[in-house]
């Protein structure tokens, strides 16, 4: 799977993980973007349960997660 992110941030420029975001709701997606260090949101459960570094019920929760990282540097 990781294969897969890295040909995912090639075609996106290069930029770096830890500037990525990656939602999905499979954990072994989120665990193995979260080991090259995407920040990543789980969407359709609550539950972080290690294998993220966030989790939303429904993607109208995003705005309460997303806010707070796209804050400006001096807002935060």
């Amino acid at each position: 799977m990781p294969e897969a992110f890295h040909l995912a941030l090639a075609a996106a420029g290069g930029p770096p993980p830890q500037e990525c975001i990656l939602l999905d709701d499979a954990a072994h997606n989120l665990r193995a973007a979260r080991a090259l260090g995407f920040y990543t949101i789980r969407v359709g459960s609550p539950a972080v349960d290690g294998c993220c570094d966030a989790a939303v019920a429904s993607l109208r929760d995003l705005p309460a997660v997303l806010g707070p990282l796209l804050a400006p540097p001096e807002a935060k």
